[in-house]
């Protein structure tokens, strides 16, 4: 799951941004 938010976060905004959103998300 971790990998995919990653992915996710590449594309569309800094890593820093979506992934610690994606990160609270998951947890």
């Amino acid at each position: 799951a971790l990998h995919l938010v990653v992915s996710e976060c590449k594309p569309k905004v800094k890593i820093v941004d979506l992934c610690e959103k994606g990160d609270a998300f998951i947890r």
